[in-house]
């Protein structure tokens, strides 16, 4: 089975069997990711990107680390959706 958690993007997602992995396994491991990574999404959030600290760079400088720092959230979320894909798999399965 797999779940869509993205328009275009497919997690594989296991099929639980007998001989597999206990799905409630699955599901505390990845309970425990995902508390992790919405930790490291608020603190990134809450972490400082200001335009006073690259005002002696090039007027370009604090855009391109706003920017990657929105690249390095989204990568996040990809993260957090993956995670949350193979979760609520788990769950489904009991």
């Amino acid at each position: 089975m797999t779940t869509t958690s993205a328009p275009g993007t497919a997690h594989s997602l296991p099929a639980f069997n007998i001989n597999g992995t206990n799905p409630r396994a699955i599901e505390d491991e990845y309970e425990a990711a995902l508390k992790a990574v919405r930790i490291a999404e608020q603190l990134l959030v809450a972490a400082t990107c200001h335009g006073r600290d690259f005002q002696t760079l090039p007027p370009t400088a604090f855009e391109q680390a706003r920017d990657q720092r929105m690249q390095m959230l989204k990568h996040l979320c990809e993260v957090h959706d993956y995670i949350e894909a193979w979760y609520w798999h788990a769950v489904d399965a009991q």
